[in-house]
């Protein structure tokens, strides 16, 4: 039986998403054209395309098994979105240093240039995450309770090894890992968070910084004293999507299971009080230029744990 006429469009259509509009990106980044609401709706393009592909793969529907139609959806759903979501990261305008035009064209006599700037350089890392005995970590959930419980200034979750042995953080007793589509589903125990060391260069000694990130929400971190030298130099913290939703006994939730990652930028400024002078000051925050790197791209896919301290979302 021949396929409706638009069952073969979307099928075409699909298909030229997947495989052309990435080389369009591609060739957009390396002329230097920094339009990132096209390459946002690009791909999220590809991504739609790339899941309505998978799940028109015969093999994902043709057993009566219910179950394993839904391991098999949210199999190929998952390897098709990590996919996207590699690709994304490798083709995706980077060639702005970041650094506003004004401080560079300021002269060096100008009064009103600033002396400290920020630079601020972030990985991936795994979840969960292995702290070093003696060492204490820093970590923000992204959760709309966080921001609720302190609007003005969000507060790290410190973690630490106290003893002489490292740890990993969180225990299942902490923080129950959960399935991803049914609740009879095998737990999802890894993923992936986003660690980060904000580092200060120039003179003086920063008593506070703060920088606001905007991820479904405003976060404003508040950062440690950044000293001139010595211990404080830099700060490390932690980044991860805390939310989570509870899934119904026996049936099939797709809209639990893949909760939206949390998609957010870094700001090109922040905000410093230094040591000697009464008022804030607003500097450049300069993001890694890496390959490997998300520039000032901020990406959290969701960790699958019940927090016990934060409702789902």
């Amino acid at each position: 039986m021949a396929k409706p006429t638009w069952k073969t469009f979307f099928d075409v259509l699909a298909f030229v998403v997947v495989f052309v509009v990435p080389v369009v990106l591609y060739l957009m980044e390396k002329a230097g054209i920094d339009l990132k609401p096209i390459f946002i709706v690009g791909w999220l393009s590809i991504a739609a395309a790339s899941l309505y592909l998978v799940l028109n793969l015969p093999w994902v529907w043709n057993n009566p098994d219910i179950a394993l139609r839904a391991w098999r959806a949210y199999a190929v759903c998952s390897i098709a979105l990590l996919a996207v979501g590699y690709a994304s990261i490798r083709i995706w305008p980077t060639h702005s240093t970041g650094i506003p035009e004004a401080n560079k064209n300021a002269k060096p006599d100008n009064a009103e240039k600033s002396v400290i700037a920020l630079f601020l350089d972030c990985t991936y890392e795994d979840f969960p995450i292995r702290i070093s005995a003696g060492s204490t970590i820093h970590v923000l959930r992204i959760h709309p309770a966080v921001i609720k419980s302190s609007p003005k200034a969000v507060a790290f979750l410190d973690v630490g090894a106290p003893g002489k042995e490292d740890r990993t953080w969180p225990q299942d007793r902490e923080a129950p890992p959960l399935p991803a589509f049914m609740s009879t589903g095998e737990p999802v125990r890894h993923a992936l968070v986003m660690k980060c060391t904000v580092r200060k260069y120039g003179k003086g000694t920063v008593e506070k910084a703060l920088i606001s990130l905007q991820l479904a929400g405003r976060y404003n971190l508040l950062i440690d004293p950044l000293e001139s030298s010595g211990a404080f130099e830099s700060f490390s913290f932690y980044l991860l999507n805390a939310c989570y939703t509870d899934l119904k006994p026996g049936e099939y939730d797709g809209a639990g299971g893949m909760s939206p990652p949390i998609v957010g930028e870094f700001p090109e400024k922040a905000k410093l009080q230094i040591i000697g002078e009464p008022d804030w000051k607003e500097v450049p925050l300069t993001v890694s230029y890496r390959q490997n790197s998300t520039y000032r791209t901020i990406l959290l896919m969701p960790v699958h744990r019940r927090w016990r301290d934060l409702p789902p979302c």
